[in-house]
């Protein structure tokens, strides 16, 4: 996504398109890896004005646009896919996560058999209604080495 598209997509809410929110929306875009709420602040408070509790907002705020990942542990990446639910194809999250760097990065690839996979995992749980998200714990190559 671009920052037009994004700026069509927080007219179509009625929100404002910020200085902040542009600067937020970048970091995303160009990190390797997850950033908190912390790191993404202190990148952009000098530039864009703007305090903690805001970056909080807006990516609670991209998170609910589907255009960011909230991780369990306060993290935040962007989303890389588009949210079409048609032909058996729901938004699930695939998230690679290295246990030994850290390093989290969402899984693009989402094809028939990765859906019909995801929906089997839904099934084996008695307590989820709605499958979100599949964490694939393991080494990233440059751990792995």
């Amino acid at each position: 996504m671009n920052f037009e598209e994004l700026e069509n997509r927080l007219r179509d809410k009625k929100m404002r398109v910020t200085q902040a929110r542009k600067e937020i929306f970048s970091l995303l875009q160009k990190s390797s890896k997850s950033l908190t709420p912390k790191e993404i602040f202190e990148q952009i408070k000098t530039s864009s004005g703007t305090d903690l509790a805001s970056v909080y907002r807006n990516l609670t705020l991209f998170q609910e646009m589907g255009l960011a990942h909230r991780f369990q542990d306060g993290s935040f990446s962007n989303c890389h896919h588009d949210h079409h639910e048609q032909d058996g194809h729901r938004h699930i999250h695939f998230i690679s996560h290295c246990v030994e760097c850290g390093k989290k990065d969402e899984i693009q690839s989402h094809s028939k058999k990765v859906c019909s996979l995801a929906n089997e995992i839904g099934k084996l749980s008695h307590t989820l209604t709605t499958l979100n998200e599949v964490v694939v714990q393991g080494l990233c190559t440059k751990c792995d080495k």
